[in-house]
């Protein structure tokens, strides 16, 4: 069932109705299930692409996909949604597929420096672990493990929003890496043979 009925809920009420939708009593030990989140604009115009992927991975058999489409949503949002999913059913890992929303980390260092600040999906894949905006200003400056330091969950994305070619799109990109995907999955990926080789060492 797509998610994208989410949209004008509240948080507390969205959560749980997917607590609700959501199987339960799995364990952790008996994780299969991966879902692909993907944009709604990416949802509606890569079905073709996004079945075949979901085919691909149920016939290998080490998982059993889902897709959803996901319209924007916060971090929080997410981030509970794919614990719930843990906690809840059998989920083993997530596929973010164009624009999801993305979690800002800054540190200070030793000197009383902050260190620039990165992107970390960390966020979403360690669930006994707290995370805290200290001073508010929507980077996470602190996170502790209230169990251990090891991911939950696994997680990929799939972002070709900076990614500039003439005459594609990020549609375009995201139908090509789908394409591309399928045929590595079954084995019809043929490359060039060809290589670079490139050396820095100055012997001068």
């Amino acid at each position: 069932m797509p998610l994208s009925f989410l949209k004008p809920l509240k948080y507390a009420l969205a959560v749980a109705v997917i607590a609700f939708l959501l199987p339960a009593g799995s364990e952790a030990a008996t994780q299969k299930k991966v879902w692909l989140f993907a944009d709604t604009n990416a949802f509606q115009n890569l079905q073709t692409e996004l079945n075949q992927w979901k085919a691909d991975v149920n016939a290998e058999g080490r998982y059993e996909a889902e897709i959803y489409a996901l319209p924007p949503v916060s971090p929080v949002l997410l981030r509970l949604m794919l614990q719930l999913g843990y906690q809840n059913g059998d989920l083993a890992g997530a596929l973010l597929v164009g624009k999801m929303p993305i979690v800002m980390m800054e540190s200070t260092s030793a000197h009383g420096m902050a260190d620039t600040p990165y992107p970390t999906d960390a966020y979403y894949t360690d669930f006994d672990c707290e995370w805290l905006d200290v001073n508010a200003n929507g980077r996470m400056d602190v996170f502790g493990a209230i169990g251990d330091l090891m991911p939950d969950i696994w997680l990929g994305r799939i972002d070709c929003e900076t990614l500039q070619f003439p005459g594609k799109n990020r549609i375009d990109l995201l139908r090509a890496y789908f394409q591309k995907n399928h045929k590595y999955r079954t084995g019809t990926l043929s490359l060039p043979k060809a290589a670079l080789m490139f050396q820095a060492i100055n012997y001068q």
